[in-house]
């Protein structure tokens, strides 16, 4: 059956309440459709979401705790309440988003999945002294500043880190090079100079020792080496795991015992010291798990549980967090994530590196600015210059193949919010330009084979809607998925040079 269509004098009332223009018969009027009917309760929590605070997302002080209740009215009541502190700062009409997620929740709309929290004050070390930059022509030691020193790598993604005493200093933008850096919690993102990206996940004792080679002493990590890094090595008290061209994690107990999960391409993990036979080394493929212990003879096959690097692979692939009906999936080949069936949530894979536009390259996307795209007509097709450096994601609705028919008629609302590392360069939300940007875009070697798989935008209620932060860094997705059909979309950001 499909979803009951919400009138337009409804949407008016509720465009009208958020505006703060309802008087009290019409406030009235207005709490008992969002009591007496369902739908409208989801439509109009939904309608909140969309609202145009995703420049507010990142701010600590209107994260509001999520909590539950079962009264619609209260519900209203808890937006009332954020819509007039909106107002109060000037920004008439805006809902702030931490009181909209306490009203979704409160709905049973939306499960809010971080795979991290917002960064929070009283969670960054005090700064002491930042090294002088030797790639800075005329830079001279000062007062409060360190020698001179050859950096390795780049402190480029830091989420509520507790750092050791050792790293007092560590903050997001900061130049590393050879030493050792303590963890005790949060997550830590480092690109090396070679290109290798390792997420740290605390409490970690890590090092770094050249642009090469690390030791993990203890704790968790991911890893993705491109080919520019062929050869990277992260040493452990009982490993040493050996890239050649892929993504892995390293899991490192107090007592020196290392799993090593390959997510994509294979390693090569041997035990320390002379191997004295053949089992002293292992070529380990994506999809297998290895497990090294102090004074081992061989190294042993280990379950294959990637579940240990939920947070820290999300982070290492680009994304800063998800909430909402909104996740990152799991690591592996795209091949195998295309499969990935998921009935609750919409579901990013990592598709194309970093790759530069050509100019034989012609890159179109339906979303290019800032904005919120809902209505007919407000799609704007422009073109991606040649010379950028892009790489892609796609995000997806795959419903589990069990029971799809059953689903098909069965129309629902997801939800959810999506924050890169880096800022989006433009948004295919189109089907034509999906399929005619699989190959050259997304990296498959033939086009994707799925039917009606963009977005309904400026169609009949009820519509999808995408909106694009100001930094260009969040998207918000309100989408009315089928339980018999694919969605996808694809987001391009800025790749690193």
């Amino acid at each position: 059956m499909a979803m009951p269509e919400i009138s337009d004098s409804f949407y008016d009332l509720a465009h009208r309440y958020l505006d703060g223009e309802l008087d009290p018969a019409e406030l009235g009027e207005f709490n008992e459709l969002l009591r007496a009917r369902p739908e409208l309760r989801e439509a109009f929590a939904a309608l909140c979401v969309r609202s145009r605070m995703v420049r507010e997302i990142g701010e600590p002080q209107r994260q509001a705790e999520i909590h539950t209740t079962d009264s619609p009215t209260g519900v209203v009541s808890q937006l009332k309440l954020a819509r007039d502190t909106a107002q109060s700062q000037g920004r008439r009409g805006i809902v702030p988003w931490g009181r909209v997620l306490a009203a979704v929740a409160a709905l049973a709309l939306v499960s809010v999945v971080l795979f991290w929290g917002f960064r929070q004050p009283g969670n960054t070390p005090r700064f002491t002294a930042e090294p002088v930059d030797v790639d800075s022509p005329g830079s001279k030691q000062g007062p409060g500043q360190v020698a001179k020193k050859h950096y390795i790598a780049r402190l480029v993604q830091v989420v509520k880190a507790k750092w050791g005493e050792e790293n007092p200093g560590l903050k997001k933008g900061s130049r590393l090079s050879a030493g050792k850096i303590r963890i005790e919690s949060g997550l830590a993102k480092l690109r090396f100079s070679s290109g290798a990206k390792v997420t740290l996940e605390g409490p970690a004792e890590y090092e770094i020792v050249s642009n090469d080679l690390t030791r993990l002493v203890s704790g968790r990590l991911s890893a993705k080496i491109p080919k520019s890094a062929i050869g990277f090595k992260v040493d452990t008290p009982t490993a040493r795991v050996l890239d050649l061209g892929t993504a892995f994690g390293v899991d490192v107990d107090d007592n020196g015992a290392t799993e090593v999960a390959v997510f994509e391409g294979e390693v090569e993990v041997e035990l320390p010291g002379p191997a004295e036979s053949s089992k002293g080394k292992r070529l380990i493929t994506h999809g297998n798990s290895v497990r090294t212990e102090a004074g081992a003879k061989e190294i042993n096959d280990a379950f294959y549980d990637v579940s240990k690097f939920r947070k820290t692979w999300p982070v290492t692939a680009g994304m800063v967090s998800t909430a909402g009906m909104v996740k990152f999936a799991p690591p592996g080949p795209l091949s195998t994530l295309l499969e990935h069936e998921d009935d609750d949530h919409l579901v990013i894979l990592p598709e194309r590196g970093s790759f530069t536009v050509s100019k034989k390259l012609k890159v179109r996307a339906n979303i290019t600015a800032p904005g919120e795209y809902s209505k007919r007509g407000s799609l704007e097709t422009g073109r991606i210059e040649p010379g950028r450096v892009l790489a892609s994601y796609l995000v997806q609705f795959n419903p589990v193949e069990e029971g799809k028919k059953k689903r098909e008629q069965k129309n629902r609302r997801l939800v959810g919010i999506a924050t890169f590392e880096r800022p989006i360069a433009g948004v295919i939300t189109a089907t034509g330009l999906l399929r005619a940007t699989d190959k050259t875009l997304g990296g498959h070697s033939e086009p994707l084979v799925v039917k009606g798989r963009g977005l309904e935008i400026g169609t009949r209620r009820p519509v999808d809607t995408v909106i694009l932060s100001d930094d260009r860094k969040t998207l918000v997705l309100d989408l009315n998925v089928s339980g018999g059909q694919i969605d996808q979309i694809r987001v391009l950001v800025e790749g690193e040079e």
